[in-house]
């Protein structure tokens, strides 16, 4: 009997920046009001998400992942709050991250991959982001009109390099949810 759960791609955070998006969830806490805040293990940028997936899809996924060859390390820029939703209560808020050409070929030949396995291609236009928080709490509390971002710890814009990417598996009952199965290293050209 196969079994399914949850998964997707996304390129992993790493442990600084973890940290310095760590600070910004503690500085934006007390002006908005989310029932979920990202564990800072669990930051990432989406490459594709996948949905609900059978256990005997993963193997032939990683085979196909593991012939991506043509990407090199690259560099992004982190920086700029956002959201998604309702500007005064909005679904979601994130770091912005750069669309860098590396970042959208790579994001481009994963969505293509994926359909080659049958996933639905993504519907929306790609924009790269680290959701901070998500789940709008309650209807009383609206955004503040100031402006959020003068609030952000010094420096507001990181780099971050991207040497890898990940297929993860979601556990939405444990704390930190996002558990890499398979990570693809990208090479150092």
């Amino acid at each position: 009997m196969s079994h399914s759960t949850h998964y997707f791609i996304g390129i992993p955070v790493q442990s600084d920046i973890q940290k310095w998006l760590e600070e910004w969830q503690e500085k934006l806490k007390p002006y908005v009001s989310y029932k979920v805040w990202t564990h800072p293990e669990d930051f990432h940028i989406t490459l594709k998400f996948l949905g609900n997936v059978h256990d005997d899809q993963v193997t032939p996924l990683t085979r196909s992942l593991d012939r991506t060859n043509e990407f090199s390390t690259f560099v992004l820029k982190i920086g700029l709050l956002g959201f998604f939703g309702n500007k005064t209560q909005p679904r979601v808020m994130w770091a912005g991250v750069e669309k860098h050409t590396s970042l959208m070929a790579l994001q481009t030949k994963v969505d293509k991959l994926c359909q080659r396995h049958l996933f639905p291609a993504e519907k929306r236009p790609y924009t790269p982001h680290i959701t901070l928080a998500k789940k709008w709490k309650t209807a009383k509390i609206s955004i503040p009109t100031m402006d959020l971002q003068p609030l952000l710890p010094v420096p507001q814009t990181r780099i971050m390099e991207v040497d890898r990417f990940c297929l993860y598996r979601i556990h939405p009952e444990n704390e930190v949810k996002y558990e890499p199965v398979y990570i693809k290293h990208l090479s150092n050209k």
